[in-house]
């Protein structure tokens, strides 16, 4: 059961969904966000900083739960109506990240890695042997789901609660509230009221948000989380590209004092401002997409090029797709195909800034989509950029950074259902300017 949630109905409601749920993602609602974004990122520099100066010298073992509080707390605020603290809580995410992670881990292992190693020569041993660890995981998985829809519900509940509180507290002077959730609730509340508090109006509001509450977590704390953490990898493994991004950041806070909150919010979701950030994270996001494939179906029939000339180029076969059939598009392929990106294994950002007419490719829009496209195009893709330019500036800023291991230079991104995030040691410590 996937619920009744912006990615996961049909197509007529996931359109409704947008237009109700779009003007929290504007330049104005991201104008609001600066704040709080800049409110945990102070906490997060407090943090490093503390260990920079202690014996641990500025280590830090496993560099995803740092960023992964930061991202929680500022998604919980800006967008949940929840305060998690989750980064004064030490190093240690919450319990139903954790659950996230691990359902993610099991089920690429049921659905996907099994798959990878079982023969044509299919026994009853090795069929025995299977069956054991599967229904094992199967097991392990049903109950990270419960733990992390129990603690959705225990969240809904709390956003309910607070709604119900406000409304019945102020009476005439209430105003919806500026979150995301929370206008979510409102309505819902609403519509509970208005149909005479009929219990399956309730039950139905409250699925529903619970269900984009979950959506969201996922699509949008993890997937945040993941690209960060790869950001950081590919800055610790590629000096030069750190150093010349710390240039293009130093140049840019000369005149942060100057800058209001809408004008900084302009500038930052600008794509031909700080160049060099933007193209990081496009390499980032290229090289480590947070979703590998994306779940299509066909709406209409389809008729695609599968093969093409070798000296002009134009296709030679073609094949239909009928309406009606799931396709999944492999992003992560054409990211690493030599067709569509030269030198498509390697962290190059410069790929993405085309100084010179013919330095790198001119990449084909169809083949760089880390967002999705379309009806189920990502909501959330200004507020994602915003966070992790913040965060990148903050860091870069402030600290130098790099690997803490030698050996975990060779980690490799893990293309499967969702991607996984970079986990490695990092060793900070204050840039002297």
């Amino acid at each position: 059961m996937t619920g009744n949630s912006l990615l996961t109905c049909e197509t007529t409601q996931a359109k409704v969904y947008r237009l109700e749920l779009r003007k929290h993602f504007t330049n104005r609602s991201l104008e609001s966000y600066l704040a709080t974004f800049e409110k945990h990122l102070a906490v997060l520099n407090d943090k490093i900083n503390l260990i920079v100066d202690s014996k641990d010298k500025g280590v830090i073992e496993d560099i995803k739960p740092t960023i992964s509080t930061l991202v929680l707390d500022t998604i919980g605020e800006n967008l949940f109506s929840t305060s998690f603290s989750s980064q004064k809580a030490g190093r240690k995410e919450p319990q139903f990240i954790t659950d996230i992670d691990c359902c993610l881990t099991e089920a690429d292992w049921l659905l996907i890695e099994q798959w990878k190693t079982t023969s044509g020569n299919f026994v009853i041993m090795s069929l025995a042997a299977w069956l054991g660890p599967m229904c094992w995981k199967l097991l392990a998985l049903a109950g990270r789901v419960i733990s992390f829809k129990a603690a959705m519900i225990k969240l809904v509940i709390k956003i309910y609660w607070k709604v119900f509180w406000q409304r019945r507290m102020l009476g005439d002077q209430y105003q919806p509230p500026s979150t995301m959730m929370g206008a979510v609730v409102d309505r819902q509340m609403s519509a509970f009221y208005s149909s005479n508090l009929s219990p399956l109006t309730f039950f139905t509001g409250f699925r529903d948000a619970f269900w984009h509450l979950s959506i969201f977590m996922l699509a949008g704390h993890q997937t945040s989380t993941m690209t960060l953490t790869w950001a950081l990898y590919y800055l610790c493994k590629h000096e030069q590209v750190r150093q010349k991004l710390q240039e293009e950041v130093d140049d840019f806070l000369k005149n942060r004092e100057e800058n209001s909150p809408q004008e900084m919010t302009e500038v930052l979701t600008d794509k031909s401002a700080l160049k060099y950030l933007e193209a990081v994270l496009k390499e980032t996001m290229r090289l480590a997409p947070a979703g590998p494939y994306l779940g299509r179906k066909a709406a209409v029939d389809v008729t695609l090029p599968v093969n093409f000339a070798e000296d002009s180029g134009e296709p030679t076969e073609f094949i239909t797709i009928p309406a009606g059939t799931n396709v999944i598009v492999m992003s992560q392929y054409m990211h690493y195909s030599e067709r569509y990106f030269r030198k498509a294994g390697s962290f190059i950002p410069e790929r993405w800034l085309k100084a010179t007419e013919n330095e790198f490719e001119n990449i084909p829009p169809p083949c760089y989509n880390p967002f999705s496209a379309g009806t189920r195009a990502c909501i959330g893709e200004k507020y994602a950029m915003l966070q992790m330019k913040l965060a990148l500036l903050s860091l870069c800023s402030k600290f130098d950074f790099t690997f803490a291991h030698p050996d975990t230079t060779f980690c490799t991104p893990l293309h499967h259902m969702v991607q996984g995030p970079a986990r490695f040691a990092v060793k900070f410590s204050h840039r002297r300017k």
